[in-house]
């Protein structure tokens, strides 16, 4: 059990997970594998967009906030932005069809993706990939 452990906190330290593949370990959400500094950074700019910014606007939103239409840069974006809304309202089944067709555009090149992106390999050249235990010490790597 110990090497099980420690072999999750060496998996969760560096993002990866490869020397469970094939070996019927079931990953489940309980496990520390799914906690990723990507998720925690996420969950943390909701809880602070949600508690901390509109306090914050309460301190330092001050005076008069000027309207819409007197801010330049909210002119300059509804000038480029109306004639395109205008557009796309006049013809709804014409923005359905370039939509779709932009969409169906995307399933041939994502058809020819593999599973990597590796470059080949000519002869003579070299792939160095560095690779350390995850459990080896700092003074020894």
């Amino acid at each position: 059990m110990h090497g099980f452990v420690s072999d999750r906190a060496a998996a969760f330290s560096n993002g990866t997970d490869t020397q469970f593949i094939g070996t019927g370990w079931n990953p489940q959400p309980r496990d520390l594998n799914f906690i990723r500094p990507k998720t925690l950074a996420i969950a943390a700019g909701a809880i602070l967009g949600i508690t901390v910014v509109p306090v914050l606007m309460v301190y330092l939103i001050r005076g008069r906030i000027p309207a819409e239409d007197r801010n330049p840069l909210n002119r300059l974006s509804m000038r480029l932005y109306d004639p395109a809304f205008r557009l796309v309202l006049r013809h709804p089944y014409a923005t359905l069809l370039l939509t779709l067709l932009l969409g169906a555009s995307a399933i041939y090149p994502a058809s020819r993706l593999g599973s990597e992106f590796m470059p080949p390999l000519e002869e003579g050249d070299l792939l160095y990939m560095p690779t350390t235990d995850p459990s080896i010490s700092v003074g020894a790597s």
